[in-house]
């Protein structure tokens, strides 16, 4: 893939067109049904090498295997569509792919986050 500098992609497999800024997403690929596997998760923006990335991970998970992607709860139906787009070939290669809008506000998630006890010794035993 050849980037511009006026933010276009002058070649791809996958098609041309200009870059939109990174969607930030959260991902986990399932193993397929009845087969022992790891679930991977995985957090990060989703620039154009993390997508290829969690494309090669849900391949390597194997035909029935399950990709969902999860964009912040601010995201607009525009980048939801354009993460559904950007892995729905996929969906050719066996992998199921579910994109959906986080139903809870970053500022939300991140207090849950914070919030939760650590685990581990405690001091004194």
């Amino acid at each position: 893939m050849i980037w511009c500098g006026d933010g276009t992609k002058a070649h791809t497999a996958r098609g041309v067109g200009r870059i939109a800024p990174p969607t930030s997403v959260r991902t986990r690929v399932v193993p397929p049904s009845g087969k022992p596997g790891t679930i991977l998760h995985r957090t990060a923006l989703l620039t154009p090498y993390i997508a290829e990335t969690i494309g090669e991970d849900a391949l390597r998970a194997g035909r029935g295997a399950g990709l969902e992607l999860t964009v912040a709860a601010d995201a607009t139906a525009a980048d939801v569509a354009r993460v559904q787009e950007q892995f729905a070939w996929l969906g050719n290669r066996g992998v199921r792919v579910n994109v959906r809008r986080d139903a809870r506000p970053g500022a939300e998630h991140a207090a849950e986050t914070e919030q939760r006890p650590a685990r581990g010794r405690t001091a004194g035993r």
